[in-house]
């Protein structure tokens, strides 16, 4: 079972970014992959993985494109 979310979001970030790493810096998902893609993916949910990128984003870690995400630094 998943913890709460707020203790969930850093271990979400840091599993997006490791893809993202092994990806070549770009993920194919956005907020406009349906929650399946998402849980495929990541195996996470659509809510736990827009909580992540937001983290992401917020710190400038990403950058959300028509594609899906990219890593920025």
């Amino acid at each position: 079972m998943r913890e709460a979310a707020y203790n969930e979001i850093e271990n979400d970030a840091q599993m997006i970014m490791e893809r993202l790493k092994l990806g070549g810096g770009i993920l194919s998902i956005n907020d406009n992959s349906s929650p399946e893609h998402i849980k495929n993916e990541l195996n996470i949910s659509k809510r736990a993985f827009k909580r992540a990128v937001g983290r992401l984003l917020k710190e400038g870690a990403v950058k959300i494109t028509e594609e899906g995400i990219e890593l920025t630094w």
